[in-house]
């Protein structure tokens, strides 16, 4: 079982960067920005170790060097990430690899930064794309808020007519024919 990932590993290494692979020489802020952005996207694998070219770049892979990048990924994402972290032998070389998740509902940050993967690339967020992630993962959506200083002097009733005709001309709701456009509201 654990060969089939392996080997699965390999063939994504092979195949290059893409919307969900990346390579690192080493681990920095790039690398963390690209775990941000995958966890907002689709999800990821980072390969430290390898050059954007592909080729396996030797690293030092100490006792602590796992335990330190997952230290450093939990200081610096919010909310916070424990991604997988693992190493395999490619070529005789070493290569780290961080698996990420794709993450539903509140987006991730990097140091207070959004990301998400955008083709090969890390793009940051917009402040739209944010909110919308953040209305979203309270199942709720814009158009269910209460505006608290609205009043009935604020609506289009010639907009509400026209509204209430067309669901009434297409049969979506059932609307009572005495029904006033204030009613239907």
């Amino acid at each position: 079982m654990i060969e089939i990932a392996i080997e699965k590993l390999f063939e994504l290494i092979a195949n290059g960067e893409s919307e969900t692979v990346e390579f690192k020489e080493s681990f920095g802020d790039e690398a963390l920005e690209t775990i941000g952005a995958f966890s907002n996207a689709r999800g990821g694998t980072l390969f430290i170790g390898i050059k954007d070219s592909g080729e396996i770049y030797k690293i030092q892979i100490g006792k602590k060097t796992l335990e330190d990048i997952a230290n450093r990924i939990q200081d610096v994402t919010d909310p916070r990430l424990q991604p997988s972290i693992s190493v395999i032998e490619y070529e005789k070389k070493k290569i780290i690899v961080i698996y990420v998740s794709s993450r539903t509902g509140v987006p991730v940050s990097i140091r207070g930064r959004y990301f998400r993967r955008a083709g090969r690339s890390n793009q940051r967020m917009s402040h739209e794309e944010i909110m919308q992630r953040m209305i979203a993962s309270t199942g709720l959506s814009w158009d269910a808020n209460i505006e608290a200083t609205a009043t009935l002097e604020d609506i289009d009733f010639s907009r509400v007519s026209i509204f209430v005709k067309k669901i009434k001309e297409k049969g979506r709701f059932p609307i009572p024919n005495h029904a006033s456009d204030q009613d239907v509201l």
